[in-house]
């Protein structure tokens, strides 16, 4: 709107400096109406209304933007199969460097899981969590949870020889198709067969693929 009224007022002195008006002091003024509703003194002056036309029709829709990228999956259990993940409890007696077999098999979506070995093997890659806790019921105990056979990725040990006492432990392991894991247990005293109890387990699921 200013710009609008400094045009004007540029115009209509070099209309003056021309001789094509001529003004008095005092005897001519213009007025900038900024709106067409109001009633400006146009006494002695002139009154030019800035009040903008109407708005034109809308404009046809622009074409739709490029689709973004897909998400990231997340969530326990991310395989298209409906998940994996595994429990156990171990009822049978065990001793010395003897693999943990869990019978008592509580849950195993994707049947990675094998009672008659006691080893989970990975059927789907992915970044995996594993924990287990073995109740002591000799003078001691040590437990390894074992990859492939070589690697000892975790070990708990209780040694309280007067007390009933637990190894626990847990892990985060990225697993390939193929993979076993287990837990064993590494010169340790004999366990006594408890069918009616679930105070040791083992359990592992899947976080994400990968």
């Amino acid at each position: 709107m200013v710009k609008h009224c400094i045009a004007i007022l540029l115009t209509f002195l070099s209309l003056t400096k021309a001789g094509i008006c001529e003004t008095l002091p005092g005897s001519c003024r213009i007025v900038c109406d900024p709106s067409s509703d109001r009633s400006p003194d146009r006494s002695n002056g002139l009154v030019i209304p800035l009040t903008s036309s109407a708005a034109g029709p809308p404009g046809p829709p622009g074409p739709p933007g490029k689709a973004g990228p897909p998400g990231v999956a997340s969530g326990v259990g991310s395989s298209a199969k409906g998940g994996v993940a595994f429990s156990a409890a171990l009822q049978d007696a065990f001793s010395k460097n003897d693999v943990l077999k869990f019978n008592d098999v509580i849950t195993n979506l994707g049947a990675g899981y094998d009672s008659s070995t006691g080893a989970f093997t990975c059927k789907t890659a992915g970044v995996y969590y594993f924990i287990f806790h073995i109740v002591k019921t000799g003078q001691n105990l040590r437990v390894d949870m074992v990859l492939n056979d070589q690697t000892v990725v975790a070990s708990a040990v209780a040694v309280d020889v007067l007390h009933t006492d637990t190894a626990s432990n847990s892990v985060v392991l990225q697993l390939k198709a193929g993979d076993r894991v287990y837990v064993r247990l590494n010169n340790s005293e004999v366990g006594k067969r408890d069918p009616q109890s679930r105070f040791s387990s083992f359990a592992g699921y899947l976080l994400y693929e990968i």
